[in-house]
C-alpha cells in the first residue's frame, strides 16, 4: 500500500510540475506580481530552473521506484530519500542556474544561459542526475577547500565526535 502512495505522490508531481511551468510561461503569476518584462524574464529563468530540476528528480525517482519494486528491493526506510529527491533536485538546479548566470563558471555564453530553453533543459538534466551532481560538487569542494578535518587523519566522520 505504501508503494502506491509514493507512486501517487510522484505521479501528481509529474502532472503538476509541467502545468506550473506552463502557467509561469503564460505569464499568469505576473498578474499578481506586476513585474516589468525584464524582471519577470529573470524571475522566469529561476522558476523554470527549479521546476525543471524538480521534474528531472521526479522522473529519476519514478525510474528508481519501479526498478526497486520490480526487483523486490523496495524498502520503507528509504522513503524520506524518495520523497525529498524532487526538492533536492529542484534546489540544486536553481543553485546551478544562479552560479552559471553569475558567471562563476565561465563555461557558457551568458546569452545562452539566460534563455528559458536553456534553463529548462539544463535544469532538467541537473535534477535528473542530482545524485551524481552532488557527488561531483562534493569532490570539487574537497579539492578547493581540502578534506573534512576528521577525514584528513583517517578518522571516520560518523563515529568521531563533533
Amino acid at each position: 500500500m505504501r508503494i502506491w502512495w509514493e507512486a501517487a505522490y510522484l505521479f501528481l508531481l509529474v502532472i503538476v510540475e509541467p502545468l506550473l511551468i506552463a502557467v509561469f510561461w503564460l505569464g499568469y503569476p505576473n498578474h499578481v506580481l506586476h513585474l516589468d518584462a525584464s524582471r519577470y524574464n529573470i524571475f522566469l529563468t529561476y522558476v523554470f530552473a527549479a521546476l525543471s530540476g524538480s521534474l528531472g528528480g521526479v522522473l529519476f525517482d519514478l525510474k528508481w521506484l519501479y526498478h526497486t519494486v520490480a526487483k523486490g528491493e523496495w524498502h520503507d526506510d528509504r522513503r524520506p530519500w524518495r520523497i525529498f529527491v524532487p526538492f533536492i533536485s529542484g534546489g540544486l538546479a536553481f543553485a546551478m542556474m544562479a552560479l552559471i548566470s553569475s558567471q562563476v563558471f565561465e563555461v557558457l555564453n551568458r546569452s545562452v544561459v539566460t534563455s528559458h530553453q536553456f534553463a529548462v533543459g539544463f535544469s532538467f538534466l541537473v535534477g535528473y542526475f542530482s545524485d551524481n551532481a552532488i557527488a561531483k560538487l562534493s569532490k570539487l569542494a574537497q579539492s578547493m577547500f581540502g578534506l573534512h578535518p576528521e577525514k584528513e587523519d583517517g578518522g571516520d566522520s560518523k563515529s568521531g565526535s563533533t
